[in-house]
């Protein structure tokens, strides 16, 4: 999966001009988990994303491959951002705050195109933003080219794309 492009700052302010040591109060968190011939994505706020996750891994039936963190500012940030993902994703809900496609790839460029905007947001009031993506132990989905799931493999044997 391509990485989000966090310097995708406007080009009329340098970076120094931007806060970049900020506390943020609440996550939105994005969790990636292939299950059979599926994978899918689970779309959270949180004021702790990993203790979240450690609250999630319980019922889930695997463990997922990826997570992603988008710090906000305060808690009525990462709500709306929930909310603005849970409106975008809605045509590929598969059942509450979870979402698949069976283009894998497809799924991803919907999400990524949002982040990008909301990261840029960032920059429009002052704040460098942070964004992070973390390898979790499960299982990696590998995709054909066109971006359906070809078949899954164990972390140990492979990287994130």
């Amino acid at each position: 999966m391509n990485s989000i492009n966090q310097n995708a700052e406007p080009k009329e302010q340098n970076e120094e001009s931007y806060i970049e040591n900020w506390e943020p109060e609440a996550w939105v968190y994005f969790i990636w988990l292939p299950v059979g011939d599926h994978v899918y994505l689970k779309v959270g706020k949180s004021v702790n994303p990993s203790s979240r996750l450690e609250q999630l891994l319980a019922g889930m039936p695997e463990e997922p491959c990826q997570a992603h963190h988008l710090a906000c500012l305060m808690e009525e940030q990462a709500i709306l951002f929930e909310r603005i993902f849970h409106e975008l994703l809605a045509p590929y809900r598969t059942r509450g705050e979870w979402f698949s496609h069976a283009n894998v790839k497809h799924l991803y460029a919907v999400l990524y195109e949002k982040l990008e905007e909301l990261l840029t947001l960032f920059y429009t009031f002052g704040y460098k933003p942070y964004f992070e993506t973390v390898p979790l132990k499960g299982e990696h989905p590998m995709l054909h080219q066109n971006g359906f799931l070809d078949y899954i493999i164990s972390r140990a044997g492979s990287d994130m794309e």
